[in-house]
């Protein structure tokens, strides 16, 4: 990874400054507006697909009215997460929540 990084650190350079000094200052400007808008939506659509494809990250434990609890799975004789409806709305800890947490202090 640490080799690509410094590649494109002196591949990029290098490749723009060819580009401005065969074509123009314009169209090495647009070379790299249109390079960062391309960048962008790929960026902006695969963090849209991880987001879609877990559902966690989209719930903060103690905010939402949801929170991860384990379960054991039966088939596969692992672990699996799931989000259970706590009986919390709206930020508020329910009794279970509160008991646990002054039992931790």
């Amino acid at each position: 990874m640490q080799s690509i990084d410094l590649g494109c650190k002196v591949l990029a350079p290098t490749a723009v400054g060819q580009v401005m000094t065969f074509a123009s200052l314009f169209v090495g400007s647009v070379v790299i507006a249109g390079w960062n808008v391309v960048s962008f939506i790929l960026e902006y659509s695969l963090l849209r697909r991880v987001y879609k494809l877990v559902p966690r990250l989209g719930y903060k434990e103690g905010v939402n009215s949801y929170k991860v609890q384990r379960s054991v799975a039966s088939s596969t004789g692992g672990e699996v997460d799931t989000l259970q409806p706590s009986h919390a709305t709206n930020g508020q800890q329910s009794a279970a929540d509160k008991g646990a947490k002054s039992e931790s202090e």
